[in-house]
């Protein structure tokens, strides 16, 4: 796809096109988002524990000891929300943090066993729900809409970069 959109005419970079949510991917991301939240935290109520901070267990597990900004980066969360989510799951046994010299702003965070027990009695629940939710892609299909995402995700993060980006001063 080009950086042009079919339809979209543009002057002096500003798109002409009026903007109508039903026809860009945005809210259909973040309606997406909300609701696979909304039930994965009923499937771990039982767990006692939300989807956001299981996500954090998630990362933990794929990717071992992170720093609390990078925890919140790969997991896609707000720092100041994972900094708390840390901190009740550290209260739970579930985690264990550790500063990085003097300055408490710089803690590494890794699972326990205990964190690492819960991920793997609840993985497969969460798993059997991605596997409802793209029960219709075959491999192939679900590669390219992965990719297809990544990339987006790429372009969304660079947006930032663009000269037409207003600056915060």
């Amino acid at each position: 796809m080009s950086d042009k959109q079919p339809g979209i005419a543009a002057t002096d970079g500003v798109s002409a096109l009026p903007f109508r949510p039903s026809d860009w991917p945005m809210p259909y991301l973040a309606g997406i988002e909300r609701e696979h939240t909304l039930t994965a935290t009923l499937v771990l109520r039982r767990f006692d524990i939300d989807h956001k901070s299981w996500r954090l267990l998630a990362v933990l597990k794929e990717h071992g000891e992170l720093t609390v900004s990078a925890l919140a980066e790969l997991a896609v969360l707000e720092r100041s929300s994972v900094s708390k989510m840390v901190a009740t799951l550290e209260a739970r046994g579930l985690v264990l943090r550790h500063q990085q010299g003097r300055d408490r702003r710089q803690s590494n965070v890794a699972l326990t066993e205990g964190g690492d027990a819960l991920y793997q009695e609840t993985a497969p629940l969460i798993s059997r729900l991605f596997e409802y939710y793209f029960g219709g892609f075959d491999d192939e299909e679900f590669q390219r809409f992965m990719s297809a995402l990544r990339d987006v995700m790429e372009r969304v993060r660079s947006a930032r970069l663009h000269p037409w980006t207003p600056r915060t001063e």
